[in-house]
Parts: structure tokens; C-alpha cells; sequence
């Protein structure tokens, strides 16, 4: 029989870093299996193949079929699961009966996946293939003999408490029959019927084979010739599945609460058009979301961000990347419109999480955002700064973060950095800028900054209704 070819192709590049999903708060949003499959960023062949899986599930219909495929599969995986070697002989023939049926269910659903989308065209035909058509309709025959050969041996079995009592009658009939006439004699319906949970001792098990060696040997024959099935191959196809019906069902999630979500359009040249988008992280907080638009391309690839405390910076970062991996995997993403280039590389640097006991903070980042740099040479990188070398002393801080952006640009890879260091308002780099806008609801916009460190710093004591003479006051005040 041939091999089920995989369903998810795997990309050529490395896996991105754990920590990544931990910097962006994604862990309490999917699930592990979700994650994994998020840290794999895909090209764009695959992309579009599992954005029209996603645009098909929008049909309640696949969404259905989908569950119950998913569900026929982990049926598969738990009754090979349950397939144990030392159990007696009689309840391992049970069990691979209980497998093979499994097996022949979960192919029948995964054989009916061809209207789902491209990607699962190979599965659909290795399914159609006359040699796999010609090998489940042998493993049906044998399916049904093996049925009919374990009804004799299973029927004069009867399981009481703790206690087997055996009937070697051949005509006899089943404890279920048995007790269902007893209970209809007396006027009652008889209740559903539940397999004997006691585990058969092995010398009964002996014994009833004994009393049946005909049915017994032709068993073991038809087994002997399963020898070469891999029965637990459609499971391969949990992971994908359960990742498909997670990020649906996120989708609606956020639909409940009326935030959108889109197909992004593949960019073919670098580059991170959105409008409207959404810090997915904080839907499970009791809590506005603000969306916010992004521009980010080959003449524009490099952007600060300044602004007050509390005013949405690290919400608009979490926003770009999360989106950034959604997009990766061919996942909707939280936002109006979106046009994304699948960049191969995605990391990010959080100074907050920094684990360092030999080097103090400024050289443990130094040295990891020199890592991150030689792990995104040859490819053109999306990176995520979030107040790197803040911890430094402002002249020190501030040559580490010019360096790091000329490293950066030279590189040509597209970043946002998060920053304290209004100086940079002085730099020839573009910046973006975080605002508060107050009234019945506050809003935190990130707009294109104009103006230099002077205007900005202006324009943060307007706000809070200061001027220079009054700081000056204030800090005559103080020293008296």
C-alpha cells in the first residue's frame, strides 16, 4: 500500500524562536500545537494553499466536516493507542478489529477532503489510486471475517462483577441477549448496554480458544497479512486539522466582539501594509482594543517609536507581530485589509525578559541582538525592538541603538523600535509616534511623527498643561 503523503509542507527555513510566542503573549491565546505550527513560517505557495482552506471553512458545512474528520482521526490514534501486546490473545483480536475499523472510518473522512482546498489535493488522490482503493477494499473483506469469526468466541462470555462465566455452547446466546429478555419479561425497557470493563484473565482467554481452534488459527492468518499497514498514518493529520479549527475558532471569537479579521493579499517585494490592525493578545481582557493602521515598505522599512508611557507602544508591537506570524502560517489575520510580504525571518527583543548572570543587561543585550542579526543573514528579516538598551546611560544607550540601526538598515531588513530616546526624532529615520486622545473614551493612536526632539518634548507639556516658565517655577520651588 502506498505512503499517505503529508499534509503541511515543511518550510526550508529554521523554526523561529520559542521565546518569540512568550515576548508577543501568544501562549495564553492558542494552544501548544498552534504555537508550533506559528513558529514555522511558510512561503507563499503554502500560504495561499492554507488561506483557501480558511476562506472555505467560512461554509458551516466544511467547518462540520472538518470536526468530524478530526474526530474520526483521534478515534484512529486512541484505538491504536489501546492495541497492547500483552494483553491475552482474545481481547488483542477484539482490539484490532476495533482498529481496523477505526482505520477504514478515518480514511473514508479523509478520502471526502478533496472539496476542502489545494492542499489537500494529494491526499484526495492518493485516497482515489486504484492500489489504495484496491487495499481498504481487501481490509473491509478481512474487517467483516474477522467480525464474523469473533461473534462465536465473544458470545458465551459474560462478565459478572469481578467474574467471568463462560457458555462453550455454540448456539449459545449473548449476555446482552440474555438480560435484554429477562428485563422485557418483566415489562421494562432494557437500558443501552456498556462493555465489561474487567480485563479477561489470560487462561480464559486460553480457553475459549481452545474450545474454537478453526476460528482461532484463521484470525491469526488474516492479521499475519495486515503486517505492512501503517494504521496510525491518517492520524499525521491531527495536528493540522486541530490547527485549522483553533484559528477558525478564534476568528469568531473576535467576530463576537466585533473585531475583523481579513485574508492578507501576498506582497511579492518586501513589505507590511495594514489597515486597522488589531492587538489579538488582549481579547481575553475586559478591555477596548484600538485598532491601528501599518506602513511599513522597501522605501519606508525602518520606523521608531516614541511617545508617553501607557500610550499604546508595546500594543501596536504585539500588534505588528502577532499578525506578522498569523500571516506566516497562512492564518486570517485581525485587521480591515492587509498586504504582507512573507518574510522568512521574525524575532523580537524584549529587555524586560532578559535572563543574564555573567554580563550585566547592556552587555547581555548587545550580545543577543548581535545573535539575532547573524541568524537573519541572507534573508530580508521583520524585527521587533521593544525599549532595547534602555538601561543604559542616555549617551551609551544611544550609540548602541544609532549602531544597531545602521547594522539594521545596511542589512536591509524592516524593524520597529520602541523607544525612549527622543533623539532619535533628530535622526534621518522615519518615527512614528504614540498619542492619547482624551475625551468620553481614551484612544491611543500611533501616527507619523513631524517635528523634532524639541517640538515632541512641546508638545508632551501642552498636553499636560505645562511651559517652560512654569517648570521653572516648579524647580525654584523645590529647591527652597
Amino acid at each position: 500500500m502506498m505512503t499517505l503523503p503529508p499534509l503541511l509542507t515543511p518550510t526550508p527555513h529554521p523554526p523561529l524562536p520559542r521565546r518569540l510566542l512568550s515576548d508577543l503573549r501568544m501562549e495564553g491565546l492558542l494552544s501548544e500545537n498552534a504555537l508550533s505550527l506559528l513558529c514555522r513560517p511558510c512561503g507563499e505557495g503554502e500560504i495561499r494553499r492554507r488561506q483557501q482552506i480558511f476562506a472555505r471553512m467560512e461554509e458551516p458545512s466544511v467547518c462540520c466536516a472538518m470536526t468530524e474528520c478530526l474526530a474520526a482521526l483521534e478515534t484512529l490514534e486512541s484505538a491504536c493507542l489501546r492495541l497492547n501486546t500483552s494483553a491475552p490473545a482474545l481481547t488483542q483480536y477484539c482490539l484490532h478489529a476495533g482498529r481496523m475499523a477505526a482505520y477504514l472510518q478515518a480514511c473514508d473522512h479523509l478520502s471526502r477532503t478533496g472539496a476542502w482546498g489545494e492542499l489537500f489535493a494529494e491526499t484526495s488522490a492518493y485516497f482515489a489510486h486504484p492500489e489504495t482503493e484496491q487495499a481498504l477494499s481487501t481490509l473491509r473483506e478481512d474487517l467483516r471475517r474477522l467480525e464474523a469469526l469473533l461473534l462465536p468466541l465473544r458470545r458465551g462470555l459474560l462478565a459478572v462483577g469481578d467474574r467471568y462465566r463462560l457458555y462453550p455452547d455454540r448456539e449459545a446466546i449473548s449476555e446482552e441477549e440474555d438480560l435484554a429478555a429477562c428485563i422485557t419479561a418483566l415489562g421494562l425497557t432494557p437500558p443501552a448496554v456498556r462493555s465489561a470493563a474487567v480485563p479477561l484473565p489470560p487462561s480464559l482467554s486460553n480457553a475459549i480458544l481452545s474450545l474454537y481452534p478453526t476460528e482461532a488459527a484463521e484470525i491469526e492468518e488474516i492479521l499475519a497479512q495486515q503486517t505492512g499497514i501503517d494504521f496510525l498514518a491518517p492520524a499525521g493529520h491531527i495536528p493540522a486539522l486541530k490547527f485549522f479549527l483553533e484559528i477558525h475558532a478564534l476568528t469568531a471569537r473576535a467576530e463576537a466582539k466585533g473585531i475583523p479579521h481579513t485574508l492578507p493579499a501576498i506582497a511579492p517585494t518586501p513589505e507590511y501594509c495594514a489597515e486597522a490592525l488589531i492587538d489579538i493578545s488582549l481579547l481575553t481582557a475586559d478591555r477596548s482594543i484600538i485598532p491601528n493602521d501599518a506602513r511599513f515598505t522597501e522605501k519606508d522599512p525602518f520606523f521608531f517609536l516614541i511617545g508617553a508611557n501607557g500610550g499604546g507602544k508595546t500594543t501596536y508591537l504585539r500588534a505588528l507581530g502577532i499578525n506578522l506570524l498569523l500571516f506566516g502560517a497562512g492564518c486570517p489575520i485581525f485587521a480591515r485589509s492587509a498586504r504582507i510580504y512573507p518574510f522568512p525571518r521574525v524575532d523580537a527583543h524584549f529587555p524586560a525578559d532578559e535572563r543574564f548572570t555573567h554580563t550585566g543587561r547592556l552587555e547581555d543585550e548587545v550580545r543577543r541582538v548581535d545573535a539575532m542579526l547573524a541568524e537573519c543573514s541572507g534573508m530580508t528579516a521583520f524585527l521587533l525592538f521593544n525599549e532595547t538598551f534602555s538601561g543604559a546611560d542616555g549617551e551609551i544607550g544611544f550609540a548602541h541603538l544609532e549602531r544597531l540601526a545602521a547594522d539594521l538598515t545596511a542589512a536591509g531588513h524592516f524593524c520597529l523600535f520602541v523607544t525612549h530616546f527622543h533623539r532619535v526624532t533628530d535622526s534621518a529615520y522615519p518615527i512614528l509616534t504614540a498619542g492619547v486622545t482624551e475625551g468620553e473614551h481614551r484612544t491611543f493612536r500611533i501616527v507619523r511623527f513631524r517635528g523634532s526632539a524639541t517640538s515632541h518634548a512641546n508638545h508632551i507639556l501642552r498636553r499636560h498643561g505645562l511651559d517652560a516658565d512654569s517648570l521653572e517655577k516648579r524647580r525654584t520651588n523645590r529647591a527652597h
